[in-house]
C-alpha cells in the first residue's frame, strides 16, 4: 500500500465517512435551582439558560458553575401552549421547551409570541404567533447578497441559492417574557434587531434575519395556517381565545403597485402614440408662410381642395416668437368670396433662466379643428399683430407665421385626454407606493 493511500485509508477509519452511525442518545441533566432549590430537568444539551419554573428565577447554566441571573415577570402573558406540550411536524414529535414574548415601542398589545420546539434528533425550530397568525421556521445558512437591515418595505433582496425576497419589514423587538430553557443566555429588556421577507414568487415560505450584539442569524420558514397548527398541537381549541388581526401581504401588495404603474404606463404611451398620429394624419393641401408685412395688412392664401362631407380640416398655424406674442385673426372663405368660419387667437411664447434652471412657457403654435360640409376650393385670410415682452398693445406684427392645412385629418383630442389620465394614474400610483414604503420606516 502506498503512503497515499494509507493516508487515505487513515482518513476513513478516522472520521468514518458514509458510515451511517447514529448519533447517542441525550440524557437529559437534573439540576436544581439555586433560587428556590427546586428540582429542574434540562431536556436540550444546547441549553445556556433554563427558567425556574417555581420562583421563576432565570439561571445561567452555560458554566460549570450555575448562576441566578434574576427574577421573571410576576404577571406573564397568556401563552395557549404549555411547557412540555407537544408539536407534531413531519412525523415527527417535538416539544415546547421555552417561550418567548417580544414587544415593539413599549406596546403590549402588539405582542409576539415564539416556542421553542426541541427534538432530540431533529434540533430546534420555532413556532411564532402574532395577531392570531403562526409561522413555523428552523436556522439556516442561506445567506443574503446585501445587507437585509437596509432594505425597506417593498424593496427585493437575493439570497445566495437565488431566490427573491420581497421585504416585509423591520425593526427592533424587546424581550419582554421567557421561561423555559434556552440554547443562550436571554434577559428581559434585550432587544433583537430584525428583518423579514416573504417569497417574491407570492408562495408561503417566508425568510427572517435576526441581529443580536453583533450576532446575525438567519431563518427559513413558512406562513402556517390555523388548522395545521391544531392539528401539530393536537389542540381543536387552539386560536378561539385571540382575535386575528388582518396582516398585510406585502410581496403581493407590491406586486398589485408595480402592475397598476406597469398598465397605465404602457396605457399613456398607447394613447400618446395615437394621438401624435392623429395629429399627423390627413393630407396636406397647403403650406404657406407670410412676412411681418403681409400679416399686418391681411393676407389671403393659395387656394386648397377639401372634400367636405363633414370631414375633418385641421389648420395649424407656427410663428416665429422669442418671448413675445401675436393676435391672430383668420377667415376660411369659399371660392366664390363668402367667408365660412371665422377664428381668433392668441400664441405667446416666453423661456429664460432662473435660479441655475432653464423655464419656458406657452407655445410657439396652435391648431383649429373644422368640418366644412361643402367640397370645393378654399383660401384662408390672415391678419395678425404681435409684439416683444410684455407690451400691452400692436398695431402691426413684427414676426413672421406659417400656415399649413390637413384635409381629411382626425381627432385625436380623447387619445390624449386617455394618455394624460393614464399618465396621472402612473404618478400617483407611483407616489402613493412611495409612500407606502416610507410608512414603514416610520
Amino acid at each position: 500500500m502506498t503512503k497515499d493511500s494509507i493516508g487515505k485509508f487513515m482518513d476513513a477509519e478516522r472520521f468514518r465517512l458514509g458510515s451511517g452511525r447514529q448519533r447517542p442518545a441525550y440524557k437529559p441533566q437534573n439540576i436544581k435551582c439555586d433560587g428556590c432549590g427546586a428540582g429542574l430537568t434540562v431536556k436540550d444539551e444546547q441549553s445556556q439558560m433554563v427558567v425556574c419554573e417555581y420562583c421563576g428565577s432565570q439561571l445561567d447554566v452555560s458554566q460549570t458553575e450555575q448562576t441566578v441571573l434574576g427574577k421573571g415577570m410576576a404577571n406573564k402573558p397568556y401563552f395557549p401552549l404549555e411547557l412540555g406540550d407537544s408539536f407534531h411536524h413531519k412525523a415527527t414529535r417535538f416539544e415546547v421547551i421555552s417561550r418567548m414574548a417580544y414587544i415593539e415601542d413599549n406596546d403590549i398589545s402588539e405582542m409576539t409570541k415564539e416556542y421553542l420546539l426541541y427534538n432530540p434528533r431533529r434540533g430546534t425550530m420555532w413556532l411564532a404567533e402574532y395577531g392570531g397568525h403562526y409561522s413555523i421556521s428552523y436556522p439556516a445558512h442561506v445567506m443574503p447578497r446585501k445587507d437585509p437591515f437596509a432594505a425597506g418595505r417593498g424593496d427585493v433582496i437575493k439570497t445566495h441559492d437565488g431566490v427573491q425576497w420581497v421585504t416585509e419589514g423591520k425593526g427592533t423587538y424587546e424581550l419582554h417574557y421567557v421561561d423555559g430553557a434556552l440554547p443562550w443566555v436571554a434577559k428581559i429588556g434585550d432587544r433583537v434587531q430584525y428583518a423579514e421577507f416573504a417569497e417574491k414568487s407570492g408562495s408561503a415560505r417566508r425568510y427572517e434575519a435576526q441581529r443580536i450584539g453583533n450576532q446575525i442569524e438567519y431563518g427559513l420558514g413558512r406562513a402556517m395556517p390555523l388548522e395545521s397548527v391544531r392539528r401539530a398541537t393536537r389542540k381543536p381549541e387552539l386560536g378561539t381565545e385571540t382575535a386575528t388581526k388582518p396582516i398585510e401581504d406585502t410581496a403581493k401588495k407590491r406586486k398589485g403597485y408595480l402592475q397598476i404603474m406597469a398598465i397605465a404606463l404602457v396605457a399613456a404611451f398607447i394613447n400618446g402614440l395615437l394621438s401624435y398620429i392623429c395629429y399627423r394624419s390627413g393630407t396636406v393641401v397647403l403650406i404657406q408662410s407670410f412676412v411681418p408685412q403681409e400679416l399686418t395688412k391681411g393676407v389671403m392664401t393659395e387656394p386648397f381642395r377639401v372634400v367636405g362631407n363633414g370631414k375633418i380640416t385641421k389648420i395649424s398655424v407656427t410663428a416665429h416668437l422669442d418671448n413675445a406674442w401675436m393676435s391672430l385673426e383668420t377667415a376660411i372663405v369659399r371660392g366664390d368670396g363668402m367667408a365660412v368660419h371665422m377664428y381668433e387667437d392668441n400664441i405667446e411664447y416666453y423661456h429664460g433662466r432662473s435660479g441655475g434652471e432653464n423655464w419656458s412657457e406657452g407655445s410657439r403654435s396652435g391648431s383649429l379643428l373644422v368640418k366644412i360640409p361643402d367640397p370645393g376650393l378654399y383660401r384662408l385670410f390672415v391678419q395678425a399683430v404681435s409684439a416683444n415682452g410684455n407690451a400691452s398693445r400692436a398695431t402691426r406684427a413684427l414676426h413672421g407665421l406659417r400656415v399649413e392645412v390637413r384635409d381629411r385629418a382626425l381627432s385625436g383630442g380623447k387619445f390624449a385626454f386617455a394618455g394624460g389620465l393614464c399618465l396621472a394614474i402612473f404618478i400617483l400610483t407611483a407616489f402613493l407606493f412611495a409612500k407606502w414604503k416610507e410608512d414603514d420606516e416610520e
